[in-house]
């Protein structure tokens, strides 16, 4: 069974990989464990334009703060906070002997065993009153994106992947190409196990503006949880970043899991 993906500080691409064992989110509206990918506030002002870049079709989205802080690039998976380690999650659990991570990686030994009703940071939980005044505001006007995107953001940041995976879906029905909530609601699909979700939506995201590395850095992390491995589409992925964005913190990421991790893709960032 596959789970979720855990970005810790580090200096691994949004991905290097170990593996753990973890039950998916259940049906019962409980929060998933801790450890799971949360949006976070980062500085994005050195990995993308201050103005993004204009489409033939239409205008790029201009970053947009909420009132909660968040910038289009909190997207990101999240990814950019801290550029990590992605644990791989796989059946077996753990083989601490088959993979590779890369330096300053966290302990990961006491992370495997069943999903917990926790949220992702001790302490935190679903700001009711909020939630409450989002719903009336959607109530009162259902075509309204931001609401139901933001109210999404409430249920994630306390864990609630599944309903925050209802309210993105309801904002991409209204608004199918936003690229913020298509990075948001790939990780939240990503993190409840909906691989297949989470790629669509970052595919559909180097659709709607393709100068951005962030959805093809997410993918990667897509084609390291296919069975076995994607290496080429992983390696189409993460060379499209290479390419995109050749000096962030992306591209570090990228080149210090080829650098640690076995196998074919290894090899071939030589030349980067």
């Amino acid at each position: 069974m596959k789970g979720a993906v855990t970005v810790f500080p580090g200096s691994a691409p949004h991905g290097t990989l170990e593996e753990r064992k973890i039950m998916p989110e259940t049906n019962d509206n409980k929060p998933l464990e801790d450890d799971a990918v949360g949006i976070e506030a980062f500085d994005d002002s050195e990995l993308l334009d201050p103005e993004p870049q204009q489409t033939p079709a239409e205008p790029a989205p201009k970053p947009k703060k909420t009132k909660r802080g968040y910038t289009k690039l909190e997207l990101v998976l999240v990814v950019l906070l801290a550029i990590a380690v992605v644990v791989i999650v796989r059946q077996s659990g753990i083989r601490n002997s088959e993979t590779q991570l890369p330096k300053n990686h966290p302990d990961i030994s006491s992370m495997h065993g069943k999903a917990t009703s926790k949220a992702k940071k001790p302490g935190v939980t679903l700001n009711d009153g909020k939630v409450g005044e989002l719903k009336k505001k959607i109530e009162a006007n259902p075509q309204d994106i931001d609401s139901h995107k933001d109210l999404g953001k409430e249920y994630f940041d306390a864990g609630y992947y599944q309903d925050a995976n209802t309210y993105f879906g309801r904002a991409l029905e209204l608004s199918p190409d936003d690229l913020e909530t298509l990075l948001m609601a790939g990780v939240s699909e990503f993190n409840v196990n909906n691989f297949d979700a989470a790629e669509k939506h970052w595919t559909h995201a180097t659709e709607v503006d393709a100068t951005k590395p962030e959805p093809w850095f997410n993918l990667g992390y897509v084609y390291l949880m296919r069975e076995p491995k994607d290496e080429a589409g992983l390696k189409r992925a993460w060379d499209k970043v290479l390419e995109l964005a050749p000096d962030s913190d992306m591209a570090k990421a990228v080149k210090e899991y080829r650098q640690s991790a076995p196998g074919p893709v290894t090899g071939s960032d030589s030349k980067h």
